[in-house]
């Protein structure tokens, strides 16, 4: 496993709550997800769609708007045993899990948050950014960077790939002790007229997150793109 040491600390951070007697933060009233069935006008899909949708992406992103994601999530479900020890289940008594997958690049955590879990982990990824920091990638605060295309289960996925510097966890605002070059990368796939979000990917530290900006991870992504909003 290449970043073993990040395990213990990640797994904590995207449990959320799952651990007995853990205090939550508050839940965010406002984040649910949208059961809205008429396609939204305009919306097109393939690369030249996402490139189009990308744009608002990037308002909701310079706005802090979690709930565009939330709208648009598609909750995944997973039956749980209450004896596993990684992954969405672990921490979990016995039953059915249902959230919007997350995880982290390169290790075993992952996690299915509820919509209100992952709009307070948003938020905190929203305000984590060190503006006045820069390195290679320019400078610290949060922007889109690139666009990708994979397939994942014979699923296309489009990615917008975003990254920030930052000095705390944004999924639990835990301080890391040092900054940070993160990377995000948001899932959506075209389905029923409509960009439909379907998750996240997240490289929590330098060394990982470049995988994502180089644009030169075969496991990554089968397509990647510098996104240029002046350009499109």
């Amino acid at each position: 496993m290449r970043y073993a040491i990040l395990l213990v600390p990640l797994i904590a951070l995207l449990a959320l709550g799952c651990e007995d007697g853990e205090e939550q933060a508050p839940p965010t009233p406002t984040a649910t997800v949208s059961d809205e069935t008429t396609p939204p006008a305009g919306e097109t899909g393939g690369i030249e769609g996402f490139r189009a949708f990308a744009r608002q992406i990037e308002r909701a992103i310079s706005e802090s708007n979690a709930q565009f994601f939330i709208e648009r999530a598609v909750l995944k479900e997973e039956a749980c045993t209450g004896e596993e020890q990684l992954g969405p289940c672990a921490g979990r008594t016995p039953g059915t899990v249902r959230g919007i997958p997350g995880r982290v690049w390169q290790s075993d955590a992952s996690a299915l948050f509820s919509p209100e879990e992952y709009a307070q982990a948003l938020g905190r990824y929203f305000d984590a950014a060190l503006s006045d920091q820069s390195d290679e990638y320019g400078t610290g605060a949060l922007t889109l960077y690139a666009l990708g295309q994979s397939a994942t289960e014979g699923d296309e996925v489009f990615q917008a790939i975003t990254t920030a510097i930052v000095d705390i966890y944004p999924s639990t605002g835990a301080p890391i002790g040092r900054t940070e070059r993160e990377a995000h990368a948001f899932n959506f796939k075209f389905e029923a007229g409509r960009w439909q979000f379907t998750g996240e990917v997240a490289a929590v530290v330098s060394l990982s997150s470049a995988d994502w900006l180089s644009g030169e991870c075969g496991e990554c992504y089968t397509r990647w793109e510098r996104w240029q909003a002046n350009d499109q």
